[in-house]
């Protein structure tokens, strides 16, 4: 049998979705690497008893259960309940943040010491670690012998704090505690299961269909929300926002839930559920939404995408789609904003730095929606709007059928699903994507394929699935191409694995030649796949811009002689064509001075099959301004001439280039300067971030 710590740790890889390290097991356990070698041998010892696969561990990516096995070793230890144990010390402080705003009950360090398991230092340092945490909002934890702990502060805020955490411990796979702590004496509080039903009901009465994981964080921020309601712990809304709130759908069918918690509801906690429902993210919209459409939205993600075409020189061939997929992301995004909902996205960090470069380039291109809500869009926000962008990149060309049939499964929204089927379609080049599909849509569908990518659980699988990220990380990438490669039967690298096993049997008796084999397979493959999974290569701003490429300038006769002068070097080293000239020239003819970005600044370019034989960039800079219109802030003196190869390559150097011309002082710097070695130095700063 085993013991409690063999048994927590058994749990803990029950519980996790993710691969787990050595590393983190030996952190987690505070347990040596011996320990832990010799605690899985008993936990694998444990499951061979009961008929059980061992836990397999994968060469430089750690322990890893699929979902039959979780769920065949969580009938076995009859774990009922999540345990709360086995979560990692942030984790339980979230946890903990949660049980003491959703319980009526009186609580001390002794209940939240029984709730997880942990010692009264442990609990001490975690209430301390929570105070700080509420701190920001305005929010107080307060201890009195009559009420135990308690969260003091305003209620809206209160919600704002359970939604973001509640959203943490979703993302991280730790459902099952959220339903155990709303379970708690809920009387007449419906649960997730409840409510979902009841979405199913909003979203025929809505005409649209709610994001997967929309669905989920809603059933269990409407069961919270109704505990706090039926606590007595009440929201207060601006009168202002009362009177429009009241006016739409998603008021009305609030009325359905007073149905189903047998309450009559204040008119504030219906004007606040409304905004629940207003600000959640949506896959589509039926017909009759449209009548309900907001033209002054429409017009803001218009000129959105007019600047993120003119700063990211890039054209999209199929600008309605696009916009018409923005828009359905921003019509939610637009209440979330104004009426300061939580728009937690567990996604922003690594957008940040996997698509650094769109998300420069979307945030100069945020303003339209910002004058519309009136205040700054969010890092949040603004990671969910980049995804939508970056999904578009690489809409261009055709691609490519393959008897690889390859479903893609994703449960986050069109616009992650769309940068996620853009890096796989970049990382193959001998698969058919099919999706992404929806996880009610899967239910529905009955074709054959060789593999399903998914990035949420599906239950009862009727193919092979593989659980990535919504953004891949490395390991991600390693894993799929394993897995590629398996369905395709890569015979070298097996042929390579096997005939190493077969020398080393020749000389030491092998104690799991399987697992040897397998171990030594995922080496040799991670080895060979290395050059896959490196990051396309992009060009920084000084390698673009050199010595040759910049000119000084006193004046031109008008902007047309600008932009021949400009793109002069460009043309002697062959990078570009007389037709991209003329094109460049064509296009300000055509559209007028869109190229001039910013006061002083014009950025003229055209599309790649214009004329472009290969990546590069000019800068002309004049004393004597040159006017592209007759208004005044369309005069540049700094004529930057950009010939893109694709949509991506130069994004790095106009990134780069864009956070350089985001200062005025350095606008005035380079156009002040006598020499190319002063514009230079500023140009080699910036190609450093």
């Amino acid at each position: 049998m085993l013991d409690k710590r063999t048994m927590h740790m058994l749990q803990f890889l029950v519980q996790s979705r993710r691969y787990v390290s050595i590393k983190d097991l030996m952190e987690h356990f505070s347990i040596s690497r011996r320990t832990l070698y010799y605690d899985m041998d008993k936990i694998n010892y444990w499951l061979k008893q009961a008929g059980l696969p061992p836990v397999p561990y994968i060469y430089a990516k750690g322990f890893y259960l699929d979902e039959a096995s979780r769920q065949a070793i969580a009938q076995m230890t009859g774990e009922a309940k999540p345990v709360v144990h086995s979560l990692r010390a942030r984790e339980r402080q979230m946890y903990l943040l949660l049980y003491l705003l959703v319980t009526k009950e009186r609580i001390t360090t002794r209940e939240c010491m029984e709730k997880t398991g942990a010692s009264r230092n442990t609990i001490l340092l975690d209430i301390r670690q929570i105070k700080e945490e509420l701190n920001p909002y305005g929010l107080a934890l307060s201890y009195s012998q009559g009420k135990g702990y308690e969260i003091v502060g305003d209620e809206m805020v209160s919600r704002k704090v359970w939604s973001h955490y509640a959203q943490f411990l979703l993302h991280n796979g730790h459902e099952p505690l959220l339903h155990e702590l709303l379970q708690e004496g809920h009387g007449e509080v419906p649960f997730p299961e409840t409510i979902h039903q009841w979405l199913a009901e909003c979203e025929k009465h809505l005409q649209l269909q709610f994001a997967e994981d929309a669905i989920k964080q809603l059933g269990y921020l409407f069961s919270f929300t109704v505990k706090r309601v039926m606590a007595g712990h009440l929201v207060r809304f601006p009168p202002g926002q009362v009177k429009h709130v009241k006016t739409t759908r998603h008021y009305r069918v609030i009325t359905s839930l007073e149905r189903l918690v047998h309450t009559v509801l204040p008119e504030h906690e219906k004007c606040y559920m409304a905004t629940l429902l207003l600000s959640a993210k949506v896959n589509e919209f039926g017909p009759s939404m449209q009548h309900n459409e907001m033209p002054f939205l429409q017009e803001a993600i218009k000129k959105m995408v007019d600047l993120f075409e003119m700063r990211a020189c890039v054209a999209f061939d199929q600008r309605e789609e696009l916009e018409r997929n923005l828009y359905i992301h921003l019509q939610p995004a637009y209440y979330r904003l104004i009426y300061n909902m939580d728009a937690a996205n567990p996604l922003t960090g690594v957008i940040q730095q996997q698509y650094r470069d769109i998300y420069e380039l979307t945030k100069k291109c945020i303003a339209p929606l910002e004058q519309v809500v009136g205040k700054p869009v969010n890092e949040d926000e603004l990671a969910y709007i980049t995804v939508h962008f970056g999904g578009w990149m690489r809409r261009q060309g055709v691609t490519v059928r393959s008897p690889k049939r390859v479903l893609l499964v994703c449960a986050n929204g069109v616009g992650t699903s769309r940068i996620l089927a853009q890096q796989l379609e970049g990382l193959f080049s001998n698969i058919d994507l099919i999706g992404p599909l929806t996880l009610r849509q899967y239910k529905q569908f009955q074709e054959d394929v060789d593999m399903v990518i998914s990035t949420t659980n599906i239950e009862n699988p009727r193919h092979r699935v593989i659980f990535v990220q919504p953004i891949l990380t490395d390991r991600d990438k390693v894993h799929l191409l394993q897995e590629m490669d398996a369905i395709s039967q890569n015979a070298p690298a097996t042929i390579t694995a096997q005939t190493i096993v077969d020398i080393v049997k020749k000389y030491t008796a092998l104690k799991n030649e399987a697992q040897l084999l397998e171990e030594i397979k995922q080496a040799l493959q991670q080895q060979r796949t290395e050059k896959h999974v490196r990051r396309e290569r992009k060009p920084v701003l000084d390698e673009l811009l050199r010595d040759e490429c910049i000119q000084l300038k006193d004046q031109v006769s008008d902007w047309k002689e600008a932009i021949r002068v400009a793109a002069e070097p460009l043309l002697e080293n062959r990078s570009i064509t007389e037709e991209y000239v003329q094109a460049m020239i064509r296009n300000v003819e055509e559209n007028g001075p869109y190229v001039v970005i910013a006061p002083k600044v014009a950025l003229p370019h055209a599309r790649p099959e214009q004329g472009v034989n290969r990546i590069g960039m000019s800068l002309l800079r004049l004393k004597k301004p040159v006017s592209f219109s007759e208004e005044l802030d369309r005069e540049a003196q700094l004529i930057i001439v950009l010939a893109a190869v694709d949509n991506e390559t130069h994004l790095k150097a106009l990134s780069q280039l864009s956070m350089m011309l985001s200062d005025d002082n350095n606008i005035d710097r380079l156009i002040a300067a006598d020499e190319k070695e002063t514009i230079q130095h500023l140009i080699a700063t910036y190609s450093k971030q």
